[in-house]
């Protein structure tokens, strides 16, 4: 069987971005591979880069105001929680070639933590504040938070939580400098922003679950390596690292599609010249490496799900 570059967009991909079937799913897949359907307080990874190719091919999901524009301090790698779903739905007199899509509300998460969790609110001013009859409650905001404030009282900029107060309000720092020392909590939010999110196109995913992003950070991938992919459904392909790379220089530190690889030479095809071969890039965290230190020849390690389950075998 042949594999079909992710790349090659188009009519491909809005045909499968008809099916309904992913709206029917009550259960998370056995397979991380097979589908991600997002639920409200996922960890997530977003790349905006990503979400640029999906926009190109289907414009019409595009937001008034891109995130990365409404936040210019956005980084290629941004860890986010997911806040809110909705469904975008054709109506009845619709035809097919209006796909059903996921619009996900996302939070910006702080930059304290690597793994982009939350840590529990801390005792004392910096974390929680005083009831009226002496008793701890948990503060909305913590410092690091990156959100929105009120600069005296009147409009909304984007700034960081720097400090908590013991009456409730807040220190907050504006990114262009300028700082409210006592800032009401009903005249903060979170920074959070909506993308579209399809299911079945060809097209690279922008919005990885944090524990699929994290699950090959103990391989650092390098040309030449060995590597396995799951690929339409049971059908496992192998192939080559042939470099590490940016896919894009306007993005360095980025590792999304970083991967450059040659795929094995598929049954009938032996002896393909290099020249023959579209060039394909993937992700550190889309591809395995080959078990027990092999060559590549065995069984592809495949991570359980949900994250915490216990491996079998």
């Amino acid at each position: 069987a042949q594999r079909t570059s992710r790349f090659s967009a188009g009519e491909a991909a809005r045909n499968a971005t008809r099916s309904r079937e992913w709206l029917l799913v009550t259960e998370p897949p056995k397979d991380p591979d097979q589908g991600f359907v997002p639920q409200p307080g996922d960890p997530v990874v977003y790349f905006h880069q990503g979400h640029l190719d999906q926009l190109m091919e289907f414009p019409e999901t595009r937001a008034e105001q891109l995130p990365w524009e409404e936040y210019p301090d956005m980084k290629p790698v941004e860890m986010c929680e997911v806040e809110r779903v909705t469904y975008q739905v054709p109506s009845a007199n619709e035809d097919d070639s209006h796909a059903v899509f996921a619009v996900l509300s996302l939070r910006r998460l702080s930059d304290r933590s690597g793994n982009a969790d939350r840590p529990a609110p801390e005792a004392g001013p910096s974390g929680s504040q005083a009831g009226p009859s002496g008793e701890k409650k948990s503060r909305k905001f913590q410092v690091g938070d990156k959100v929105k404030a009120k600069w005296k009282n009147k409009f909304r900029f984007n700034g960081r939580i720097t400090e908590c107060h013991a009456d409730g309000t807040y220190r907050v720092k504006f990114d262009d400098g300028d700082e409210g020392s006592r800032t009401a909590e009903a005249h903060i939010s979170f920074q959070t922003f909506t993308v579209s999110l399809r299911s079945g196109t060809s097209l690279p995913e922008f919005i990885v679950p944090l524990f699929r992003y994290h699950r090959n950070d103990s391989h650092l991938w390098a040309p030449g390596d060995r590597f396995r992919m799951r690929f339409e459904g049971d059908l496992i392909f192998g192939g080559i690292v042939r470099a590490v790379k940016p896919i894009d220089r306007s993005y360095p530190a980025s590792p999304w599609s970083s991967l450059e690889v040659k795929w094995d030479d598929a049954p009938g095809q032996e002896g393909a010249g290099d020249d023959d071969e579209e060039e394909e890039h993937y992700s550190p965290w889309e591809v395995m490496a080959p078990s027990n230190g092999s060559n590549g020849a065995e069984e592809l390690l495949l991570p359980t799900w949900p994250p915490d389950a216990p491996a079998s075998g």
